[in-house]
């Protein structure tokens, strides 16, 4: 078969999740919400439907009546949101995909995640289902400190870190995220890592580890990040094991793989999973540091079909947010400056003059972000901050 004779069905996307399907010449088909249509989609998408894919029930009749016609080779998705609706038409249409019914639930679901890793070598992490001060009180009665957070929340909202001393703040932030039952967790010290993997048929290839950089308590909104993580070697091959024993336990089959994990005293603490690609741009630090894109290998693995030969492009790529210290933007200087600075990738800004600045309690209030490269760590991360800090916002 030529590849324009294969067909996908693209469930939700960022430009990015299907940028290597227009670059391999494979024919798709793209249901997109309204609101999340990009220029790049009205131009490249082979056919673009606006319908809310998170209705799983229509989307699952519309899926049928196009596979009709098209007789899809896959379905895939990559969007958080998009994970339960993809898995639940591959299972009905009876075809591959990068998302698996019982690995999305298990991934997305951060209690049922903590409750399938009972009794096994991942189960180190103190957690309890709450939505009351008396039931948040008694577990903070054995651990001192501890994280609260919504069971299926994403991007830092509504996580913070709690104490008895704000047990009511914390409980109404969290709450005011998510109207549901919480996740209580005991707070674990030390060291944050994002541990990026690609599995195809079950077989795991961790492909990179990255050091994480955040705001801390209470939130811990993720300021920055940079590849490779600078690990002792015995640490690693702990990190890598527990991550593919994870993948392993959660059936998790074909697809990228996004685990965050922290290291305190040598022990490796699983805190959460997803079975996507790691947002926050590090799936493109990954891209940059071993010239693998996991969604061009992904498609081609479900396809059948051989995955093109690439290289990486840098040993260390780096990755730093822009968060101006002013509460309206007046004015907006030196942005040229910071992209013609040497090792500078891509320099980002998603606000403009007149916008105010939100509070910095989760990623959605980041204001950009600078990426950059470099012979190593230490290179990519001063090139990354020094492009960041030439951005002055007034």
């Amino acid at each position: 078969m030529f590849l324009s004779d294969f067909r996908v069905l693209v469930i939700g996307a960022q430009d990015f999740h299907i940028q290597c399907l227009e670059e391999l010449g494979i024919d798709y088909t793209l249901f997109q919400v309204r609101e999340e249509v990009t220029e790049y989609q009205q131009k490249i998408a082979n056919e673009l439907l606006i319908t809310d894919y998170k209705n799983v029930d229509s989307v699952i009749s519309l899926a049928k009546s196009f596979h009709n016609l098209r007789q899809y080779n896959a379905v895939i998705g990559y969007k958080e949101l998009a994970l339960k609706p993809c898995a639940i038409i591959a299972k009905s249409l009876g075809i591959p995909s990068n998302c698996d019914e019982h690995a999305v639930e298990f991934s997305r679901d951060k209690l049922k995640m903590r409750g399938l890793l009972k009794g096994t070598e991942l189960d180190n992490v103190a957690f309890e289902r709450v939505n009351s001060v008396e039931q948040i009180k008694n577990f903070l009665a054995q651990h001192k400190n501890a994280i609260l957070k919504p069971y299926d929340g994403a991007g830092s909202i509504g996580v913070t870190k709690i104490s008895t001393d704000n047990v009511d703040e914390a409980l109404g932030y969290s709450q005011a995220a998510e109207d549901c039952d919480l996740l209580i967790e005991e707070f674990i010290e030390g060291n944050e890592f994002s541990v990026e993997s690609i599995s195809l048929s079950g077989q795991h290839q961790i492909l990179a580890i990255t050091e994480k950089l955040t705001t801390g308590a209470p939130h811990f909104v993720e300021i920055g990040h940079h590849q490779p993580a600078q690990l002792d070697e015995k640490i690693q091959q702990k990190i890598e094991s527990k991550v593919c024993l994870l993948l392993d336990l959660l059936g998790h089959k074909t697809g990228p793989c996004h685990t965050e994990v922290k290291v305190n005293n040598s022990q490796v603490h699983i805190i959460e999973t997803h079975t996507r690609n790691g947002g926050d741009n590090i799936w493109e630090l990954t891209h940059i540091t071993t010239g693998i894109n996991v969604f061009e290998r992904t498609v081609t693995h479900l396809l059948g079909i051989e995955q093109p030969s690439r290289n990486s492009l840098h040993h260390a790529a780096a990755v730093r947010y822009v968060m101006p210290k002013v509460s309206r933007v007046s004015n907006i200087l030196h942005l040229e400056d910071a992209i013609n600075l040497p090792n500078v990738i891509r320099v980002n800004l998603s606000v403009k003059v007149g916008d105010k600045i939100a509070e910095m309690n989760s990623s959605l209030a980041r204001c950009g972000y600078v990426i950059t490269s470099g012979n190593t760590v230490a290179e990519a991360v001063e090139s990354a901050e020094q492009a960041r800090n030439t951005v002055i916002f007034e």
